[in-house]
């Protein structure tokens, strides 16, 4: 009598190599009927990501880690005048040793690095996760944050030669279509009350 395989046992491929492809049983592959589904969070974020490109930005993906230094000079300081980040114990080096409290250094190295490297004009955003300090012994908070940033020409390649700069007024406007393509019909505009 042919030997027969245990259906109990999965077998790998060196097992059908062995024992024959032709004498494995036929059984049809079952999912259980579950339908995989993103949370509102993902969706939102997803549909942000595509206004966004669609409005010529181009998405960036900036580290986690970060020198202390650089980042005290963007976020707010504490009451003894030193700035309130995240900082980790066994850091690799003093460079990377605090998390990002914020989007826009991360970014604003970036567009640096393109214009010193001859880029024209840049549209740069990026959707992450920042770290805020709480109280002693408790974990950090960790928003997730968007920014966007414009720097040099309005446009990269003009049809007429001209080559204005990018402004207020152009930053305002892609915020205004953003949120008009997510169906948000009303925005209140404040100064920034940050560090001077």
């Amino acid at each position: 009598a042919p030997p027969t395989l245990n259906s109990k046992i999965r077998a790998g491929p060196e097992v059908g190599r062995a024992f024959g492809y032709d004498r494995l049983p036929d059984v049809p592959l079952t999912t259980g009927g579950s339908v995989g589904t993103r949370p509102d969070e993902r969706r939102l974020r997803d549909r942000v990501r595509e206004a966004l490109v669609g409005l010529g930005f181009t998405e960036c993906l900036t580290a986690t880690l970060d020198d202390p230094v650089r980042l005290g000079k963007t976020w707010p300081l504490s009451s003894d005048g030193e700035p309130r980040l995240v900082t980790l114990r066994n850091a690799a080096g003093p460079e990377t040793s605090a998390l990002r409290s914020d989007l826009v250094s991360g970014l604003a190295r970036v567009a640096a690095h393109n214009l010193r490297h001859g880029a024209a004009g840049l549209r740069l955003f990026e959707i992450g996760r920042v770290f805020h300090p709480r109280g002693a012994g408790e974990l950090p908070e960790e928003p997730v944050q968007l920014c966007a940033l414009l720097a040099g020409n309005r446009f990269a390649e003009a049809w007429d030669g001209g080559q204005a700069a990018v402004d207020f007024h152009e930053a305002k406007g892609l915020w205004e279509a953003l949120f008009a393509r997510l169906g948000v019909d009303t925005l209140d505009w404040a100064p920034y009350a940050g560090r001077g």
